[in-house]
């Protein structure tokens, strides 16, 4: 039976991908340096022996890494991961924004939804505004 969990979820968006992606069109090799600026993105994930409730799913510019909250030193991780992964995507040319919180989930590999959810979204596109990672009270 299908179930939210109480997990830690982070929602990071891509800035100005639109833009992004029109520049490729007419410069073929930036097209490289976007992937390669994705793929950064992707590499917030923990390691799945030490972290095994790991979930995450990309989708188009945005990022959502999941794991329950249990995981011991997760959130430390996490956040590492994420001051590392911004400062070099701010080196590649590209500014992120985005949001941690704590919150009912259903997160698989095929699914993604919940009030977490909802409330990393909201938090990212109305509260953080600028490119930066704002980390939810609750998560502390």
């Amino acid at each position: 039976m299908l179930a939210y969990e109480d997990r830690i979820i982070l929602f990071i968006d891509f800035l100005a991908f639109k833009e992004h992606i029109d520049r490729t069109a007419s410069e073929p090799a930036f097209l490289q340096k976007v992937v390669d600026a994705l793929q950064e993105l992707r590499e917030i994930s923990m390691e799945e022996e030490v972290f095994g409730s790991q979930q995450m799913t990309h989708f188009s510019d945005s990022v959502v890494l999941s794991y329950r909250i249990e995981e011991t030193s997760a959130v430390f991780w996490l956040l590492t991961q994420i001051e590392l992964a911004v400062i070099s995507m701010a080196g590649m040319g590209f500014l992120v924004r985005g949001a941690v919180t704590v919150g009912p989930v259903l997160h698989t590999k095929e699914l993604l939804l919940g009030p977490a959810m909802v409330a990393a979204y909201k938090l990212e596109s109305e509260v953080a505004r600028y490119p930066r990672v704002v980390v939810d009270p609750s998560v502390i």
